[in-house]
């Protein structure tokens, strides 16, 4: 447990698979953020410390590294092709945040806010 009385990240996740994704939509109404990153990855670490200033304790950010052979298998499931991508959920609805060289860090640091903000009004529902 954290200081504040929430449950840590590596607690709350359990196992890199869908059905913890699953999981976490039904018991993290509010939302969550999933990182998908690999080690020496300078975009990855940047993108990390952006969620980890802008998000903070205000919603959980789990981190799905690809050196893990179940974040492998679920980075496939989830179609993601490029590190680092970041994924909002809130309840069945998800915003994908890929870095693509276009963006700056401030502009994914705007985005990242008004998610934490405005939570899933905000959202597009993919198929």
């Amino acid at each position: 447990m954290s200081q504040d009385g929430q449950p840590k990240n590596d607690e709350i996740v359990g196992s890199c698979d869908i059905n913890t994704i699953e999981r976490l939509k039904r018991e993290h109404a509010t939302g969550f953020f999933l990182i998908i990153s690999q080690e020496d990855c300078g975009d990855c670490d940047s993108m990390k410390r952006v969620l980890d200033e802008t998000v903070k304790d205000k919603k959980p950010v789990i981190e799905a590294p690809m050196e893990d052979k179940q974040c492998v298998s679920l980075a496939d499931q989830l179609k993601v092709g490029l590190t680092p991508t970041v994924i909002y959920y809130q309840g069945d609805q998800e915003r994908r945040l890929v870095p693509d060289g276009k963006a700056t860090l401030d502009q994914m640091r705007a985005q990242i806010r008004e998610l934490v903000e405005s939570g899933a009004g905000n959202i597009q529902k993919t198929p």
